[in-house]
């Protein structure tokens, strides 16, 4: 499972493979919010729960502990996306299960991303190759980007 968001400051959750019942456990914990919900096309059971960000607090775009809750992080800002419905991916729909309105993201989303800071580390490999894109933004909107590649 994987919380994720889109450029305009929604965040949302998406369950993987990895994740196993670890969305029951964190509601158990904390009530998620009614929220706009989407399939994902990997797998019909894969909800995307959408909400809109707290401008007082928010959330990072950072995995949730990977000890605590392996597979779940946050993905919201520039720079996060995610699938949204109307695409197909290997002829499968993403869709839309429930289109109400976006509630606010809950105040323990950014509380536990605070409480459960952890080391990360990241290596990579002498041939890692690196993509790296730049956003100019003018009033608002993208207006030109640029991509460059660096191999390590």
């Amino acid at each position: 499972m994987s919380l994720t968001g889109v450029p305009d400051g929604r965040v949302g959750s998406a369950p993987s493979d990895s994740a196993g019942g670890y969305l029951e456990e964190l509601t158990a914990e904390y009530e998620l919010p009614v929220a706009r919900m989407h399939h994902t096309a990997a797998r019909l059971g894969s909800p995307h729960f959408i909400c809109r960000a707290d401008p007082s607090r928010p959330p990072k775009n950072a995995p949730l502990n990977p000890r605590r809750y392996p597979g779940i992080d946050i993905k919201t800002g520039l720079g996060s996306m995610i699938v949204t419905p109307g695409s197909i991916i290997n002829g499968r729909p993403y869709e839309v299960v429930s289109a109400t309105e976006l509630a606010l993201a809950p105040p323990w989303l950014s509380e536990i991303q605070e409480a459960d800071q952890y080391p990360r580390q990241l290596r990579f490999g002498p041939n890692t190759l690196f993509t790296e894109r730049t956003f100019d933004v003018k009033d608002g909107v993208i207006d030109r980007v640029s991509v460059r590649h660096v191999a390590r």
